[in-house]
């Protein structure tokens, strides 16, 4: 299989320029790992360093500080010396200064030094009203002092879990949803590269006529081409997939199952334009151009870089036109729990393209073949 063994070795050439985009993508998708790993994320109260002063010396003041020691820092070893406490504020030794005064137990009363206009002063003073005024109602409730604490605490809790709601979720939640959307784009472009200057090679005139003279059936040879480009497909989608359950540490569930299908019908779309671009028998340096041209123009066009929400009605009309659209479509569909019907539409579509994509090629070849010989 002589084209078959020359597929490979052209295809050794060009593998280093689509090792660019293979390492640029896997960076991308180590930061999107880092940046959204869940849907869920615990949220902490910001803790400061605060000055105590118990002049009360009551279970009631002792139970306020109780409180604030589980948020921030209590300083209890200071000197009352209002001088000196400025200067701490001043150098941000400390945050704030409070003063439990005597007959806080009856009234509540307390006093503060604080540096005036900061947010956390404001954010410290806040959290100790919402603590009176929360063990005052529990106490108007009828509870003891003890239990009145406890159900201040729970409700006071520090901690807690913010997620996002609603049918965006599970699509910014989950980073692997990132991995899948920009495939789509370093497919093409990784296909692009390979098998379009494949393609070109083999298009050139001295080519094509030393193979017309050789054993070699025409057939023959549009059969080992045709194997190439299957095998280097399988090879290049299959890297992703290894690189998907990497990625999602070992993770691969019915979500990642149909991305994986969606990625392999796109595949077989990135290889039909490949062999379009790569039949207009275009020197390397106008091939690289329209490439590029072409690729950017279907995901930007198509949603892979910008958001379709963002789209004006035409634009999105638009954006039809484009295999990357459908794309995005069935992605969003997979994480943002969308219906599986719609799903296969979407595939469907994509497969709809692959074939128009070779349809053309044939054309391609065709006139190309035609202009050859007139």
């Amino acid at each position: 299989m002589p084209v078959f063994n020359t597929f490979f070795k052209i295809l050794k050439k060009h593998a280093k320029s689509s090792m660019i985009y293979l390492i640029v993508f896997i960076c991308v998708c180590i930061v999107f790992t880092k940046l959204g790993d869940g849907t869920s994320k615990e949220y902490q109260m910001s803790s400061c360093n605060i000055a105590v002063f118990d002049l009360d010396q009551s279970e009631a003041s002792q139970r306020l500080i109780d409180y604030l020691s589980t948020i921030h820092t209590i300083k209890l070893d200071y000197e009352d010396d209002k001088e000196s406490l400025q200067d701490r504020l001043y150098y941000r030794e400390i945050a704030y200064v409070l003063y439990i005064e005597e007959g806080f137990a009856e009234n509540n009363k307390l006093s503060n030094i604080k540096r005036q206009g900061t947010n956390i002063s404001v954010y410290i003073d806040g959290q100790i009203q919402a603590y009176l005024n929360t063990f005052a109602a529990a106490k108007q409730a009828g509870y003891d002092d003890a239990s009145a604490y406890e159900l201040t605490l729970k409700a006071l809790d520090s901690k807690g879990s913010v997620s996002l709601k609603g049918k965006e979720s599970n699509r910014y939640g989950n980073p692997i949803y990132y991995f899948f959307q920009y495939e789509s784009y370093v497919l093409l472009m990784i296909m692009a590269s390979v098998l379009g200057p494949i393609l070109v090679a083999f298009n050139k005139t001295e080519t094509k006529n030393r193979l017309s003279i050789s054993a070699l059936s025409v057939r023959e040879r549009n059969v080992q081409l045709f194997l190439g480009s299957v095998v280097t497909s399988i090879m290049i989608w299959g890297l992703f997939v290894v690189l998907c359950f990497i990625l999602n540490k070992g993770v691969f569930g019915e979500k990642e199952l149909l991305a994986t299908i969606n990625t392999f019908v796109f595949t077989i779309v990135a290889a039909s334009l490949s062999s379009v671009l790569g039949n207009f028998g275009l020197e390397s340096a106008a091939y690289a151009m329209m490439t590029n041209v072409v690729v950017l123009a279907m995901c930007f066009l198509g949603g892979v870089f910008v958001p379709m929400k963002f789209f004006g009605k035409t634009l999105k009309m638009v954006s039809r036109l484009f295999p990357t659209h459908w794309f995005i479509l069935a992605n969003d569909c997979i994480f943002k729990e969308g219906e599986m019907s719609d799903f296969v539409t979407y595939v469907g579509v994509e497969l709809l393209f692959a074939l128009a994509f070779f349809a053309i090629a044939m054309v391609v070849a065709k006139n190309a073949k035609a202009r050859r010989y007139s």
